[in-house]
């Protein structure tokens, strides 16, 4: 049995004996340049050209010569500049084109439960496996500073909660995902630095910070809660380490379902990035808007241990309320104490003060030798004044009378007296009934509930404490002309005059005062 030789060995044989005549196999072709490479190629070549030209110029002592193939050079080089620029656009017009369509094939193809139709970065898609049709999400803000051994709370100081929803961006309120249990962990501040709308659960379980070794665990205990109609808010939690060992320095709370099975269908949530310090600052913390009582070091630019506070306090200035009442009088003076202070930082600490929570107090000062009264707010701002027992407020005053109460404001500030109210109401509600107060009972001012220093300016200032105390008089007055003669005149004009609303009677209460 013959066995045939390979094709390959039998016409390598036949070349060798054929000698020049020899069929071998064709070369391979060269690949086709491409337009971008021949365009290269041309530039190049041109740019040679130049040069050897003016190198023969240069050998040769031709000046002129020379001169042109610079300029010549120099155009070609321009041209070459613009051509290049045009094809950069043209690039970047096809790329947009394709992305275009892309995101339109992304929009059509919608699965069950997809969150997100339209995606901007292409890579994005490969990170994900599959799009998961539910996710937990934080209701409430988490980016301020936490401080370790005080409670978790959101940046309103509210607890913080945490809510299921669906595809149709819903809160699950019913089914057994409503009332699931999910587990509060702690994530690195990079995860998902991008910002994206999926991730997976790989990911995100090896970005956990479970705290490092020789200290304490973050959390105390393994935090766990059960949703209830979708919805569960996250008590007593704390941290008991800082965030200075991680390399962002910052923490990210994260949300997961314990349940392995549930998690596959469950897209993880997660918090703002925010740093976690030292419980021991605490006490230095900065309040967004600060309170009356607070120490003057909870203003910002004022350290707890810093000279500013040192020479604050040898002025007596030791309270947030003793920065406003020095303010008001000379805020100068107050920046003179403050020591070589920048309009930065003075900016900041008298804006910080301003925001700071009005309070129910307010004050007066009786003008000496005059018939005339200053009243002020709970921050120390003149909100107006009384003329001869007629209240005005400050931005109704005339220059006159605002002169007046400038001059006097310097000693005002330095004998102050509270304005003492039993009634708690303010004085709205008091002018509400048909019937004046009892003279055991004082109005109050309107309260100033706002924090923000825009809202007081708004609404700067408030009725005066006169004229429901001239009620006082009306009914005083009104009792003893009943009891000299029941059936005189008098009576019957009092009669009339109680008769009216409270807001025309103030009117005869400014005839029986003057």
């Amino acid at each position: 049995m013959s066995f045939s030789r390979p094709r390959r060995d039998r016409e390598e044989e036949d070349g060798h004996a054929g000698g020049d005549d020899h069929r071998g196999s064709m070369p391979a072709k060269r690949p086709r340049r491409c337009s971008c490479c021949q365009e290269a190629k041309d530039f190049y070549e041109g740019q040679i050209e130049i040069l050897k030209k003016e190198m023969q110029c240069m050998s040769k002592g031709f000046i002129e010569e020379r001169k042109n193939l610079q300029r010549e050079m120099q155009e070609f080089y321009q041209n070459s500049q613009l051509q290049l620029c045009e094809l950069i656009s043209e690039q970047h017009k096809r790329m947009e084109l394709i992305s275009e369509q892309f995101n339109t094939l992304i929009s059509d193809i919608r699965t069950p439960g997809d969150h997100v139709w339209k995606y901007s970065n292409f890579r994005a898609l490969s990170h994900q496996n599959k799009i998961r049709t539910y996710r937990l999400k934080f209701e409430n803000k988490c980016c301020n500073a936490k401080y370790s051994r005080h409670d978790i709370t959101a940046d309103d100081g509210n607890p913080i909660k945490v809510a299921i929803y669906d595809h149709d961006n819903q809160i699950i309120s019913n089914g057994s995902l409503s009332s699931m249990q999910v587990q509060i962990v702690v994530l690195d501040g990079e995860f998902n630095k991008e910002n994206k709308e999926q991730w997976s659960r790989d990911s995100f379980i090896k970005s956990i910070v479970y705290g490092r070794t020789g200290k304490l665990p973050l959390f105390a205990n393994e935090l766990y809660l059960r949703l209830e109609n979708g919805v569960a808010n996250l008590f007593d939690a704390k941290f008991q380490d800082n965030s200075s060992f991680v390399p962002s320095k910052k923490f990210r709370l994260g949300v997961t379902a314990t349940d392995d099975s549930i998690s596959k269908e469950v897209l993880e949530g997660i918090s703002e990035s925010f740093a976690v310090k030292d419980g021991r600052g605490f006490q230095a913390k900065k309040e967004p808007y600060p309170s009356l009582s607070d120490p003057i070091y909870k203003l910002k630019k004022i350290a707890v241990n810093g000279d500013r506070r040192k020479l604050l306090e040898k002025m007596h200035i030791k309270l947030v309320r003793d920065f406003l009442r020095f303010y008001n009088k000379d805020k100068n003076c107050l920046r003179k104490v403050c020591g070589n202070i920048s309009d930065h930082d003075w900016d900041i600490i008298v804006k910080h003060a301003l925001s700071c929570k009005p309070g129910h107090e307010h004050y007066s000062y009786d003008i000496p030798a005059m018939d005339a009264t200053i009243f002020f707010n709970s921050l120390y701002k003149i909100v107006g004044a009384e003329f001869n027992g007629k209240y005005t407020f400050y931005e109704e005053l005339n220059d006159t009378q605002k002169g007046l109460l400038e001059a006097s404001k310097t000693k005002a500030y330095d004998n102050l007296k509270l304005v003492q109210y039993e009634d708690k109401n303010s004085y709205h509600g008091q002018c509400q009934g048909s019937m004046p107060p009892s003279p055991t009972s004082s109005p109050m001012f309107h309260d100033e509930s706002s924090y923000h220093r825009e809202v007081l300016e708004s609404h700067p200032e408030q009725e005066s404490p006169r004229p429901c105390q001239r009620w006082v008089k009306i009914v005083t007055l009104v009792k003893t002309i009943h009891f000299w003669n029941k059936e005189s005149m008098w009576s019957a004009s009092i009669r009339e005059m109680l008769s009216t609303p409270l807001t025309e009677s103030f009117g005869m209460a400014d005839m029986l005062d003057n």
